[in-house]
């Protein structure tokens, strides 16, 4: 209820505040976990994006497997809510990126399943935008991401299906390639996509 009273006056406590409750939400008790995670669904809609943005990434590096696997599910959501498209755009990219690279091999599948949706949801996305925007996104995924782990993701996007979660994408090296779309299409033809592309609605 504070979040949604007080808005963006809470976001001077949010570097305090959210890490608890990524920590809250991990926990076994059923009714102090949904608490929680009411909590930050609030925090997530009541506070500036960048800041949002900000405090979940922060929490990539919880000492707790389960607190991080919250922290990139409520990442991964709070970013669907914003728009892929939106956040491809935002200064912040660069925390996001690092974050889910960081997120992305962990040992508990359901945080590798939503760093991943993450992941593919941006470079699906990007791919109709403009040269500048793929080339800053590419040189974030090579710094954060193994070669491997970045082809994986790639043949990932290739196989999904718009406006889907891929329901499990820890075994992308299975995934047949269907299609190479071109990387590097103008700025002008942006809004051009063709037929075949893949675009994620956010």
């Amino acid at each position: 209820e504070m979040f949604v009273t007080l808005g963006k006056h809470m976001e001077a406590d949010l570097d305090l505040i959210v890490p608890m409750l990524i920590k809250k939400s991990a926990e076994t008790n059923g009714f102090i976990a949904d608490e929680a995670n009411r909590a930050l669904m609030a925090m997530a809609a009541s506070v500036s994006e960048g800041r949002v943005i900000c405090a979940l990434a922060a929490c990539a590096s919880h000492r707790n497997p389960q607190a991080r696997a919250k922290a990139a599910i409520h990442l991964s959501r709070a970013l669907e809510s914003m728009g892929w498209r939106r956040v491809l755009q935002m200064k912040e990219l660069d925390k996001v990126v690092q974050a889910f690279g960081a997120l992305n091999s962990e040992g508990l599948s359901e945080t590798r399943s939503a760093t991943r949706h993450g992941l593919v949801s941006l470079i699906r996305e990007s791919r109709g935008q403009c040269a500048d925007v793929q080339e800053r996104l590419e040189r974030l995924l090579r710094r954060q991401l193994s070669e491997k782990d970045r082809r994986k993701l790639m043949d990932a996007v290739d196989a999904s299906t718009a406006g889907t979660f891929p329901a499990a994408l820890e075994d992308t090296s299975e995934s047949p390639m269907t299609r190479r779309s071109s990387l590097r299409p103008s700025c002008a033809s942006r809004h051009g996509t063709s037929a075949g592309t893949h675009r994620s609605h956010g």
